[in-house]
């Protein structure tokens, strides 16, 4: 029962955000005058983290890719001193069938904004976002910071260079 749930899960979000190339212009005009961004990584399930895809090394790479473009990493208490408290938020779900995890990845900016109806009401909201869904073996699990989450913040990288001199 647990894998059906999982399944129709990874399969909503797929279907709610749907996987595009390049960044609309709202996207990316959503990251201009960003002083930098945290990282956060979703708690993963037990079992992946075991079969080698570690919270903290995708961290790590994470910010690698930002800091080597010159992307400002902020730390938590600096995220929350910044207006907007943007922050890089990677998720990664999935399940293990025979020796196959099925996993739903995103990587997504999220950040404060007011509504323009009511400019005193304020939320958290994704204003940029990538996600895929793959299939990969249990001892390729690692593979995935390369192949898939690395990508996704590249492109995060590039738009926000596109509107943001450094």
């Amino acid at each position: 029962m647990r894998y059906v749930v999982l399944t129709i899960l990874v399969f909503s979000i797929s279907g709610l955000y749907p996987v595009t190339a390049q960044a609309t212009d709202s996207e990316r005009e959503s990251l201009r005058g960003l002083p930098g961004v945290a990282v956060t990584v979703e708690d993963i399930a037990a079992d992946i983290q075991t079969d080698g895809l570690s919270m903290e090394e995708i961290r790590i790479a994470v910010e690698l890719i930002l800091r080597s473009n010159g992307i400002r990493v902020l730390s938590q208490p600096e995220r929350f001193e910044t207006e907007s408290s943007p922050y890089l938020y990677i998720t990664v779900l999935g399940f293990k069938d025979a020796s196959v995890y099925n996993l739903c990845i995103e990587v997504q900016l999220r950040q404060i904004v007011s509504l323009t109806s009511g400019p005193n009401h304020k939320m958290f909201v994704s204003t940029w976002s990538r996600n895929s869904l793959l299939s990969v073996g249990a001892n390729k699990l690692h593979d995935v910071i390369s192949g898939s989450i690395e990508p996704k913040t590249k492109d995060f990288a590039n738009d926000f260079l596109t509107v943001n001199s450094r």
